[in-house]
């Protein structure tokens, strides 16, 4: 789904639900690599995508909506890589792992975060 939907469809769901949605914008896992994009493109994506919600969330005027007057919703990036964790650090309120085991944090969490 393109970035601008993305932000209107939370902060559309943010208005419902007084306040209580969060949304989790990941990669894509394996589809990205069905498509034959490739891992410098999806990183770019997902950095900006989280950046153009953060900025559509945050920064938005003349509405008298909840999301534009209240608290923003929660944006969240689902990263597990390197360059993913570093995105979702700068540009998310957090990130949340998946599919990844323990031995992993060590190994490639860890130092992502040095």
């Amino acid at each position: 789904m393109h970035p601008i939907r993305m932000a209107n469809a939370i902060l559309t769901l943010t208005t419902f639900c007084f306040g209580r949605a969060e949304l989790v914008i990941g990669g894509g896992r394996e589809w990205p690599e069905v498509m034959g994009v490739s891992l410098d493109k999806r990183g770019t994506g997902f950095s900006e995508a989280l950046e153009f919600i953060r900025s559509a969330a945050y920064k938005s005027r003349g509405s008298i909506a909840h999301w534009a007057t209240g608290k923003p919703p929660l944006l969240w990036g689902g990263a597990s890589g390197p360059r993913m964790l570093h995105a979702a650090a700068r540009a998310a309120d957090g990130s949340t792992m998946s599919d990844i085991a323990l031995p992993m944090i060590g190994a490639k969490v860890l130092p992502a975060l040095a």
